[in-house]
C-alpha cells in the first residue's frame, strides 16, 4: 500500500511555518541583515515547499512502481532481471552491453507483441509444448483444421497431444472437431491418414474432412493460413504455411491471436467450410 504523503503534506508544512516563522522573524529583527532576509523570505519558502513538493512526487513515482512489481505475477523474475542486470552494469563492459541492449531490444519488441494480442512463435520448444498445454487447459470446444500434406502434428508432438486431446474429451466433455484439408488422392493410397481418421472417431472427436481445391472463404482479410485452431473462441493458433516463415530446421512456425475480431474471421473460415465438408465412414 503507498504511503499517504499527499493528504498529510499541506498539514505537516504549514505547522511548521507556523512555529518557525514568528522565532525567524523575532531573530531577524536584530539582526542588521534583517530587512534583506526578511524581504527573501517568502521566496526561500517557496522554493522549500516545492523542493519537498518535487521530492514527494519523485517517491510516489518509485513507490507506485513498486508496488506494481511487487503485486504482479512475475515479481520473482522481475526481481532477477534486475538484479542480473545490475550486476553486469558494473563490470562495464561495452561489449556486454551491446548484448543486453540487443536482448532487451528483442524482449520489447515480443511483449508489444502480445500486448498487441499476437504473438510469434518461433522457439522450437515453444512449438512443442505450447499446443500440449493448451489442450491441457481447453475447456469447452476446440474447432482445428488439419493440413495433411504439413503434418504438423507429428513434428515431435504427436502422440502426448492425443493423449492429452483424449483426455480432454473423456474427463472434460469437451467438443472436439478436427477438419482434414487433403488432396482426393490421399482417401485411396495414404493409409496413415485412414488410421488417423479412424482413431480420432473412435475416441469421439467429430472429424470431416474437405479437399484443399474446394476450401471457401481463404480470401478474407486477416487470414494468413488454412491450417489453425480455435481454443474456447479466446484464442487462434494459427501455422504458417510460407517458407520464410519455417524455423532453422524447416519446421513452420506459429502465431497466437486473442483479439476477437480477429477469432472472428477464422471462426467464418471454419464453419463455412465445415459446413461444406465430406463426412467419412468406417465398417
Amino acid at each position: 500500500m503507498l504511503i499517504d504523503i499527499k493528504n498529510n503534506k499541506s498539514k505537516w508544512f504549514f505547522v511548521f511555518i507556523g512555529f518557525t516563522l514568528p522565532l525567524i522573524i523575532e531573530y531577524l529583527n536584530n539582526n542588521n541583515f534583517s530587512k534583506y532576509v526578511y524581504l527573501a523570505m517568502p521566496g526561500l519558502l517557496l522554493t522549500i515547499f516545492f523542493k519537498v513538493t518535487d521530492l514527494e512526487k519523485s517517491i510516489q513515482k518509485e513507490l507506485k512502481f513498486f508496488q506494481q512489481i511487487s503485486n504482479s505475477k512475475y515479481t520473482v523474475e522481475i526481481t532477477e532481471i534486475v538484479a542480473s542486470l545490475t550486476n553486469i552494469n558494473t563490470k562495464k563492459d561495452m561489449i556486454l552491453n551491446r548484448v543486453v541492449e540487443n536482448k532487451i531490444a528483442d524482449i520489447k519488441h515480443e511483449l508489444n507483441d502480445i500486448q498487441k494480442d499476437a504473438y510469434y512463435i518461433r522457439d522450437e520448444n515453444d512449438l512443442a509444448t505450447l499446443p500440449i498445454e493448451m489442450m491441457d487447459n481447453v475447456k469447452h470446444e476446440l474447432c482445428a483444421t488439419l493440413l495433411w500434406r504439413e503434418d504438423t502434428l507429428f513434428e515431435g508432438i504427436g502422440a502426448a497431444y492425443i493423449q492429452s486431446m483424449h483426455e480432454a474429451i473423456d474427463k472434460r466433455d469437451v467438443i472436439i472437431k478436427r477438419l482434414y484439408i487433403i488432396n482426393e488422392k490421399d482417401l485411396e493410397n495414404d493409409h496413415i491418414l485412414i488410421e488417423r481418421m479412424r482413431s480420432d472417431l473412435q475416441h469421439k472427436v467429430k472429424v470431416c474432412y474437405i479437399f484443399e481445391t474446394d476450401l471457401k472463404e481463404t480470401k478474407i482479410d486477416g487470414i494468413s493460413s488454412i491450417d489453425f485452431g480455435i481454443w474456447d473462441s479466446d484464442r487462434v493458433w494459427v501455422y504458417n504455411n510460407k517458407v520464410y516463415n519455417k524455423t532453422n530446421n524447416g519446421k513452420r512456425s506459429a502465431i497466437i491471436y486473442n483479439d476477437k475480431d480477429r477469432i472472428d474471421r477464422y471462426k467464418l473460415v471454419f464453419s463455412t467450410n465445415w459446413n461444406s465438408q465430406k463426412t467419412i465412414k468406417f465398417k
